[in-house]
């Protein structure tokens, strides 16, 4: 029973570790869909050579104890690999980006030593949960980790990601190996090894417990820049940093406003609105931070609906740049495209603040299918305005 648990606490760790370090890899490569491809890549690649060389775990002459020493780093590496992610800024000079060449190498040292684990330690298992033999052996450990995965991958989903900072959800996955650790270490009879994980667990609480990595490595992320918020939200990484008293807002690493950027929210504004000789309602989307909702209250406009995916973006704009002080503001939290779907003839602007479609969540605002749809949301004489 206790290998059954080490082996379900391994599909756990491994799914939930790949989701937190697939979100700390696109805030620091300020990546796209090609960037996840590139590390998952790797991830499989190193998980599957950790397996092939399971193939030589008949040989170890005590399983158990190798099997809590792997689960022991296990428990460790993810807190690890947070830090070796975000550390990875300061190899840069400011202001510079990697490349995909880059990400591919500093993903696959950072992940390989918890995929290889993770791979040899699925093979190790095999040995000695399952009583069968043959090909059905790797099956039964293999749905039991498997059963581990969709667990994981539930929480992270419906609670993790919501209401856990990434080293808290670290701190989380190492409780849960270590205990795991403990029963099998107990179970067997192995009081040094049980000694080892209950030390172990004891200083790794301590330390995480009285150091704030979240805020510290946070500041690293941004050289010269003094960070005054930071968010991980369902949606990424949300930061604010200060320098010379000029605020710039980041999402997943890419700079998306600042507080001293008159000309883009006049220009977002100003450009569109004068082709309207009396615009009543308008849609602003994104934009809020550099100031956008100021210029369109400029007009004798009757509603400004402010939309955002993010509803952390709608706060932090509320407390940096006064978007919830006009009455007429409306601010909406919901994805773009479905809101502007869901109206017709509603809008006698729409205003887009948002970045290049670098990536496939940001293309689908510059398509002809998009257009169609804000075409409908529009009034006679509308206008739509995007950079």
């Amino acid at each position: 029973m206790a290998i059954l648990l080490s082996v379900a606490c391994l599909g756990l760790t491994a799914i939930v570790t790949q989701m937190v370090v697939l979100r700390e890899f696109l805030n620091v490569f300020s990546g796209n869909e090609l960037t996840l491809g590139v590390i998952l890549g790797n991830w499989l690649l190193l998980t599957g050579l950790g397996s092939f060389l399971g193939r030589y775990a008949h040989r170890i002459r005590n399983p158990i104890r190798w099997v809590l020493l792997a689960q022991m780093g296990i428990a460790l590496l993810p807190t690890l690999q947070i830090l070796g992610i975000r550390m990875l800024k300061q190899m840069l000079l400011s202001g510079l980006m990697m490349g995909i060449g880059e990400a591919f190498w500093a993903s696959l040292i950072l992940l390989l030593p918890f995929c290889l684990i993770s791979g040899f330690l699925l093979a190790l298992y095999s040995g000695l949960a399952s009583p069968r033999r043959g090909p059905r052996q790797i099956g039964d450990v293999y749905v039991l980790d498997t059963l581990g995965g969709i667990i994981g991958g539930l929480l992270f989903g419906l609670l993790l990601v919501y209401f856990f900072a990434p080293f808290q959800i670290a701190t989380f996955l190492l409780a849960l190996n270590l205990l795991a650790a403990l029963y099998l270490s107990h179970v067997t009879g192995r009081p040094a090894m049980r000694g080892s994980a209950l030390v172990v667990l004891l200083i790794s609480l301590v330390v995480l417990g009285r150091t704030d990595l979240e805020r510290q490595t946070g500041q690293a992320m941004f050289p010269g820049l003094e960070v005054i918020f930071q968010r991980s939200t369902p949606y990424g990484n949300l930061a604010a940093a200060r320098q010379e008293g000029q605020l710039s807002f980041y999402q997943n690493g890419v700079p998306i406003g600042s507080s001293q950027d008159h000309a883009a929210a006049e220009e977002t504004v100003h450009y569109a609105l004068v082709q309207h000789p009396d615009p009543q309602s308008v849609l602003l989307v994104s934009g809020g931070l550099v100031g956008a909702h100021r210029e369109v209250g400029k007009y004798l406009v009757a509603q400004i609906d402010y939309v955002e995916l993010d509803p952390a973006i709608l706060e932090l704009a509320q407390s940096t740049a006064g978007a919830g002080n006009d009455p007429r503001v409306h601010l909406i939290a919901a994805d773009a495209r479905r809101h502007i779907r869901s109206v017709r003839g509603a809008y006698d602007a729409v205003l887009m603040a948002l970045p290049d479609p670098a990536s496939a969540q940001l293309n689908r605002f510059y398509t002809v299918e998009f257009f169609s749809e804000v075409r409908r949301a529009l009034r006679p004489n509308g206008v739509l305005s995007f950079s």
